[in-house]
């Protein structure tokens, strides 16, 4: 039971570790990697609505869920990870490890040339990891 244990921990670990890589990516990428990383992920339909286009994958044991976002070209816009709450402490102490903080539950990281914001929210029953590229700063004329 240990060795399942750990196994567990550290594949999860890792599943945070990768889904900001996915920003960028086409959904045809986004589900070969998925399904590389997490052979034991079901992949869903795809939905989609006038607002939004997502692909929704779930562990076969349904403690933890994906949900890919991608834009209007069909490249994931943003990565939302979705578990348990009771791993809160093990994601924050992970996600201070892995990126620059930016705030309280909200880090930042650069990947191939874009920064990317990851935040973290959690509730009595879950916690939510989303990742998304940060939005570009408009500069004004008058500098």
């Amino acid at each position: 039971m240990t060795r399942s244990l750990i196994a567990f921990i550290l594949l999860f670990a890792s599943v945070n570790a990768s889904a900001q890589n996915f920003i960028g990516m086409n959904e045809h990428k986004v589900k070969k990697m998925i399904a590389g990383m997490k052979p034991g992920f079901s992949h869903g339909v795809k939905t989609e609505t006038e607002q939004y286009s997502f692909v929704r994958y779930q562990s076969d044991d349904e403690t933890e869920t994906w949900i890919v976002f991608f834009d209007d070209e069909g490249l994931c816009k943003a990565v939302r990870v979705t578990c348990d709450s009771i791993m809160v402490g093990q994601k924050r102490k992970e996600l201070n490890n892995l990126y620059t903080i930016n705030g309280i539950d909200s880090w930042k990281h650069f990947d191939n040339d874009q920064e990317i914001n990851i935040d973290l929210k959690c509730d009595k029953w879950s916690l939510t990891i989303t990742y998304r590229k940060a939005n570009k700063k408009v500069q004004s004329g008058n500098s």
